[in-house]
């Protein structure tokens, strides 16, 4: 599946709206080994805006993913948020950086949200926010699960205690009564 999806990314449509649909199946496939092209893919500014988008929503899938990738996905992620490119890739990031679930990234929105100057792009800060706000809850998920993990194996662990504690218990009952 995903080697057909990549054939299709390497066609030329108009607009690129096949490659962009096979980019969303990579994504939902998406493997380390994918990195390169994907980074090719979003470097590309020949190609349409649509395959650049849809190339930085998989690399946000990516890193959530693969985390051990994310010092090379990073810097994919961070690279629209000035200014000087295309709205509709600016528009995207948010949406990126909530797939990618790398807590990291939450300055990105701060930095993204109050930036200066922001002029005909004033309309993206609610829908930044809106993303923000699904993205820490995705964080605060991560980390509640984190706790329950943990909470879990204390109480293995105090269980495992509490039956060496009676066992010692017992032996030193039987060693009083010799």
């Amino acid at each position: 599946l995903a080697e057909w999806a990549w054939s299709l990314v390497r066609g030329n449509t108009h607009l690129g709206l096949v490659e962009a649909g096979a980019l969303k199946v990579v994504a939902e496939v998406v493997q380390p080994r994918d990195l390169q092209p994907l980074q090719e893919l979003v470097a590309n500014h020949l190609s349409p805006f649509r395959v650049r988008v849809a190339a930085l929503k998989a690399v946000g899938t990516l890193s959530a993913r693969y985390p051990e990738f994310r010092a090379e996905t990073r810097p994919l992620l961070m690279q629209y948020g000035d200014k000087n490119h295309p709205v509709r890739l600016i528009a995207a990031l948010p949406e990126a950086w909530v797939e990618a679930q790398d807590a990291s990234l939450s300055g990105s929105f701060e930095t993204y949200i109050h930036r200066k100057n922001y002029g005909l792009l004033s309309m993206l800060i609610p829908r930044a926010r809106r993303a923000q706000d699904r993205f820490n809850r995705r964080i605060a998920v991560g980390a509640v699960s984190e706790k329950f993990t943990e909470l879990s194996d204390l109480k293995e662990k105090y269980s495992k205690l509490s039956r060496e504690v009676e066992e010692l218990k017992e032996m030193l009952k039987a060693s009083a009564q010799k």
